[in-house]
């Protein structure tokens, strides 16, 4: 099971732009208190291209 909202939010919207940018999210208590897979979502939600899973590696995730 995994938390159903989106990873970003801010009222102003360039601040918004700029979480996206920076890809700063947080895993929020108590949404996420009970979701194992924090591994796999960071992995999919990586900035850095190079360092980001492929859809290869998503798939041969324990998760």
């Amino acid at each position: 099971r995994l938390c159903g909202y989106p990873p970003f939010y801010d009222e102003n919207d360039s601040k918004l732009f700029e979480q996206i940018l920076k890809a700063e999210y947080e895993f929020d208590s108590p949404y996420w208190d009970d979701i194992s897979e924090s591994d796999f979502i960071r992995n999919l939600m990586e900035k850095d291209p190079n360092k980001r899973y492929t859809c290869e590696q998503a798939a041969r995730h324990p998760w």
